[in-house]
């Protein structure tokens, strides 16, 4: 298994950095809306570095604001107009998409003056950020692009010829995974200037959860997130069903938790009498850890994510993962056999193989594999990643003093 260290490209800019001391420049960071659970990242962030904003443009950011998750972060909330479309993926599913228009964002940037803006997503928020890379030529643009090849299938030609064009405003960009570095490479990006800087949570409250399961718990399958066509719960409760009804002798027990759309109809899908499925409704993210140690199998069959931040959560805790590929934490952190099983969701004979293996593991084999689910997650800490957004702040800062360096030289001459 590789380590986060490992799989980083090129040097590692902040092997010389001290935590503790943080950098002598202004960062700031925009996005839509940030997860409470990944406070701890932004934290860690912010520790790293003299100053230190972070700006949210969707409704729930500004709604995160007022409910003191954000205690300690210096956050602002934006001023936004959001669109809303739906896509269609080219494997089958739909999926709504927002597409938020931060249309302060010019001001916010000019009254901060930050040395490096971080810009997530490829749109109107990086339109802007590039905007003021123009009109500040000293500040440096760090992309932020949590994409993968499978993600950007349903990219049409206009949406990837303006992303080209955002690109080249860039002085660095950040991927969840190496698929979004193949990606940003296939994009015209610059091999050295991508760093992989992995989505990652707080995982203390799920560390600390015993590893042993008692017998009851041990196979008892846990899935927790929306319950939406993208997540892909309806193929895999037939699959289920499918492999419930090989093994009538097998009882199986499935917890689902979440909210959504979907609800009622996949509460409509028959399984077999020896599968009991029950839906937990939504949850607060505090009592998860209290599931997960009553779960022995985290389930994440998902058509399409960028990340999955509750495979995480779910690995801290010591649970395998049987997940999909189409989701990158499946990708980079889940090694079948050792620490889960991986299928593609609309491949019906890998979905059939990676359940049959997880529904025959040893009970050995799984104690096993819930300690190394646990060493796989702490590679993901929020600490080690923060380290590498660091590594892509010294890498651009380097490169601008390279290069004033060498109009001095030219002038000179």
């Amino acid at each position: 298994m590789q380590n986060i260290s490992e799989i980083a490209p090129g040097r590692d800019y902040a092997a010389t950095q001290d935590s503790a001391t943080p950098m002598p420049c202004g960062v700031a960071i925009l996005t839509n809306s940030v997860p409470p659970a990944e406070r701890s990242f932004y934290l860690a962030v912010q520790r790293r570095f003299s100053d230190f904003r972070l700006f949210l443009s969707s409704p729930l950011g500004a709604k995160n604001l007022s409910s003191g998750h954000w205690e300690g972060l210096n956050v602002t909330a934006q001023k936004s107009w959001t669109l809303r479309r739906t896509a269609r993926h080219p494997i089958g599913f739909s999926t709504v998409l927002d597409w938020d228009i931060p249309w302060d964002t010019l001001i916010q940037l000019g009254r901060c003056r930050p040395d490096i803006v971080i810009s997530a997503q490829l749109g109107f928020r990086t339109l802007f950020a590039a905007l003021y890379r123009v009109f500040h030529p000293a500040s440096r643009l760090i992309l932020w692009a949590p994409c993968s090849e499978h993600t950007e299938r349903a990219r049409g030609r206009p949406r990837t010829w303006i992303r080209r064009i955002l690109l080249r405003f860039a002085d660095a960009v950040l991927v969840n995974a190496a698929s979004g570095r193949r990606y940003m490479e296939s994009m015209g990006v610059a091999p050295e200037t991508i760093f992989l800087v992995p989505r990652a949570v707080d995982l203390d409250p799920f560390a600390q959860i015993p590893l042993k399961r008692t017998a009851e718990c041990a196979r008892r399958l846990l899935f927790v997130g929306r319950l939406i066509e993208l997540k892909g719960l309806r193929p895999f409760l037939l699959a289920l069903d499918r492999w419930a009804r090989l093994h009538p002798s097998r009882e199986i027990e499935f917890r689902i938790v979440g909210e959504g759309p979907l609800c009622h109809e996949l509460e409509a899908v028959s399984v077999a009498g020896n599968v009991a499925v029950q839906f937990l409704g939504a949850v607060p993210h505090s009592e998860l850890p209290q599931l997960f140690e009553q779960a022995g199998i985290l389930v994440f069959p998902s058509l399409s994510d960028e990340w999955g931040l509750v495979v995480n959560e779910a690995m801290a805790a010591g649970l395998p993962v049987l997940g999909s590929r189409y989701s990158e934490a499946v990708v980079e952190m889940v090694e079948t056999q050792v620490t889960g099983w991986k299928f593609r969701t609309d491949r019906v004979e890998e979905m059939d193989e990676a359940i049959d293996q997880a529904m025959r593991v040893s009970g050995e084999q799984l104690t096993l594999m819930r300690s190394a689910a646990r060493e796989r997650a702490a590679a993901f800490a929020p600490e080690k990643i923060a380290d590498q957004v660091v590594s892509a702040a010294r890498f651009v800062l380097r490169a601008a003093a390279d290069e004033r360096e060498e109009r001095v030289i030219v002038g000179r001459n």
